[in-house]
């Protein structure tokens, strides 16, 4: 079952289909919210998924896939961070330079071009 909550989507299962750490869940939330607090003017989503165990964070934007990038966003390894606070103000600057390679404009959310850079 999806659970949607404003613009940010967290999954109840895994591809498995196993059932989640609530951990990972809760860490999925705090960061989807913090990356919707921080670009809240741009006009995508973001999709979140934790992985506690296994130390990654993978954060991509649904609307950039739909343009034909697949597989395009950023993964996070965050047992390098010392503190929860640094893996979210890490994951907010991961976000901001997926927008940035999509040419979406932070502040305003207007795209300036329709390519994506991926270097």
């Amino acid at each position: 079952m999806d659970t949607t909550t404003d613009r940010y989507v967290h999954l109840d299962m895994n591809e498995e289909g196993e059932t989640r750490n609530p951990l990972d869940e809760a860490m999925e939330a705090e960061i989807g919210k913090a990356l919707c607090d921080a670009y809240w003017r741009t006009p995508v989503s973001w999709l979140v998924e934790a992985n506690g165990v296994s130390g990654f964070v993978k954060i991509t934007c649904p609307e950039l896939h739909q343009m034909g990038n697949q597989n395009y966003g950023v993964v996070l390894h965050i047992r390098k961070l010392p503190t929860y606070l640094s893996v979210r103000k890490a994951a907010v600057m991961k976000g901001g330079e997926l927008l940035e390679r999509a040419f979406v404009n932070r502040e305003t959310g207007v795209r300036t071009r329709d390519e994506v850079h991926r270097d």
